[in-house]
């Protein structure tokens, strides 16, 4: 089974959650035409690739705090799925993954022991490198290296086997994102699910992760953003990658993952 899962923030805030949920459900249902939003064209591809399998969809179109929406489908996911070659793929409303590139991912997320595997994507109005980014009309674009994305890479041990058309990565951004039920299982472990307490909500994608000392004795919240915060709770039992092959567009820019600086 695939579980699809997108936040649909922009749409949400334009026409109010319940409307946004309700035009993506009709969407879905049409399966046709041009795809209103990048997500739904990311679906549609896996819906192509994956036509033998069940697929399951599920949106959040509500919510401006992204921890909490991200971990809300985070927990649906997880009790959708059921077996360890079950996949979950959570995708942002601007970004665009074509069927080839859904299909590397996903059969990647499939691989032995928990994984993420990750899609790297230009950053919106970043610098990036004209030999991998091109604009929405085709054009190139000419500002200077390096490609600005959203992934931190970790260069390979001695002796470590890296499956084909992936890197080793610290974390990475959740625009797109695939994993096993295997990573869930463990990642749901490093955390307290359905936990809300005094307005601060902890969860697999909580905005910060715990107090540190400071050098004057007092304890500081150290932040790292939703999606860092999450890949700060991954332990080394699990597997993390990037696709260095195939294509993203976020915003409108798409991006040669082939062509991307490691």
């Amino acid at each position: 089974m695939i579980c699809f899962t997108t936040l649909i923030y922009a749409l949400g805030k334009a026409v109010g959650p319940q409307q946004a949920a309700n035009y993506f459900n009709q969407w879905v249902q049409q399966g046709r035409g041009e795809a209103p939003l990048d997500c739904l064209a990311t679906l549609r591809a896996v819906q192509r690739v994956y036509s033998a399998e069940p697929i399951g969809v599920l949106v959040d179109a509500g919510g401006a705090h992204i921890g909490k929406a991200r971990s809300r489908l985070f927990t649906l996911a997880f009790e959708q799925m059921k077996d360890d070659d079950d996949v979950w793929l959570t995708v942002d409303d601007d970004v665009r993954v074509p069927p080839g590139t859904v299909k590397v991912l996903i059969d990647a997320a499939r691989g032995p022991g928990p994984r993420i595997v990750t899609v790297p994507y230009a950053l919106r109005g970043q610098a990036a490198s004209s030999s991998s980014l091109v604009g929405s009309n085709g054009q190139a674009l000419t500002q200077a290296d390096p490609t600005s994305i959203d992934v931190t890479w970790r260069k390979p041990v001695d002796g470590e086997v890296v499956p084909e058309n992936l890197h080793p990565i610290h974390s990475a951004g959740f625009g797109c994102v695939a994993m096993n039920r295997q990573a869930m299982e463990v990642m749901a472990a490093q955390s307290i699910l359905f936990y809300e307490i005094e307005r601060q909500w902890w969860g697999p994608f909580a905005d910060y992760y715990g107090d540190y000392g400071g050098p004057d004795g007092r304890n500081y919240v150290q932040w790292y953003g939703e999606d860092r915060s999450f890949f700060a709770r991954v332990p080394k039992n699990v597997s993390c990658y990037s696709l260095i092959v195939g294509e993203s567009s976020h915003a409108g820019l798409t991006l040669d993952l082939g062509k991307v600086q490691r």
